[in-house]
């Protein structure tokens, strides 16, 4: 699969896990804060992984893509926060007439979530100096 169609799943698929966790933590928060507050917490960890699924196929020498990935790795750990607190609910005895859609955007989440991290870590390591032909030191003559 190639890199634009692995950036075009991490997308959609980050959309879909907001059914998951971030739905359950949005139910619980919405009593308390109200509907807007409760819609930005569960929801913002989201956009910023989405925002850094844009980057992800920028060049490696973008300063402010790296920074996007990074704002958006940030945003992929609170999701992945968000989905073991609704796997952690789901275990305490949760019933719902939408629990196979919490199941359902658990597990799209997750995979996400582990899709960013490879693709993240793959500029991560396009972008660090490696062992490359030009990285070398020049052999002094002694």
């Amino acid at each position: 699969m190639n890199s634009d169609m692995t950036t075009l799943v991490i997308k959609i698929a980050g959309l879909l896990s907001a059914c998951g966790g971030p739905m359950l933590v949005m139910d619980r928060l919405k009593g308390r804060l109200g509907m807007l507050a409760a819609f930005l917490i569960g929801f913002l960890p989201i956009a910023l992984m989405i925002v850094g699924a844009f980057h992800l196929t920028s060049a490696a020498t973008d300063r402010w893509a790296r920074r996007a990935v990074e704002l958006g790795r940030f945003g992929m750990y609170l999701m992945v926060g968000m989905q073991l607190y609704g796997i952690w609910v789901i275990l305490g005895g949760l019933r719902s007439p939408a629990q196979s859609l919490y199941y359902a955007g658990i597990a799209i989440g997750l995979l996400s979530a582990a899709a960013y991290e490879w693709a993240a870590a793959r500029m991560d390591r396009a972008t660090s100096p490696g062992d490359g032909p030009h990285d070398r030191q020049p052999i002094e003559p002694s």
